[in-house]
């Protein structure tokens, strides 16, 4: 009995191994096929009432980056380096700007921010944004097409694919 045990532990380990890479890839697999929004979803041009009651129309612009945030998001102030690289990217590419809180009284007005900040967004852009994770990050063309996006802190790696979608607009 010991020495059949002792056959069938190395054999129980690798049997282990294997299920939890299998695990592992299929996870890999869901996660990214369960992203909220895809290259090519069309969404509305950003427009509504800004944190100061102003209404802001939709004005056209080359592209748009919106983000999704609020004061209160620990991973929203996480990644501000990288967010910062992105706006700067963008600025110099003539997008508009744009930061949405999830809910009313989620953001603080930051007058001197370089984005606008709007607290209630039309209807049909509040449906389009189907998760109200924060921080959200969206980038879409002249035309309202989703160019790219990610939900969560941003990583070097998300800022260079970021840079690499914005460079392709130019």
């Amino acid at each position: 009995m010991d020495q059949a045990v002792k056959r069938l532990v190395p054999l129980a380990i690798v049997v282990l191994v294997v299920i939890t890479l299998l695990e592992l890839a299929a996870l890999a697999v869901l996660h990214q096929q369960t992203a909220a929004y895809a290259v090519g979803d069309l969404f509305p041009v950003p427009s509504g009432y800004s944190l100061d009651h102003h209404y802001l129309p939709a004005v056209t612009r080359p592209c748009y980056l919106m983000r999704v945030t609020a004061d209160a998001c620990p991973y929203c102030s996480m990644d501000q380096q990288q967010y910062t690289r992105v706006v700067g990217e963008a600025r110099e590419a003539g997008c508009g700007l744009y930061l949405l809180a999830p809910r009313v009284g989620q953001a603080k007005l930051r007058p001197d921010g370089p984005a606008t900040q709007l607290q209630y967004v039309e209807m049909s852009l509040g449906r389009a944004l189907t998760s109200l994770v924060t921080p959200q990050t969206l980038l879409l063309d002249r035309r309202g097409l989703l160019q790219w996006q990610h939900q969560g802190a941003l990583r070097d790696t998300d800022v260079a694919a970021a840079m690499r979608a914005l460079g392709a607009r130019r």
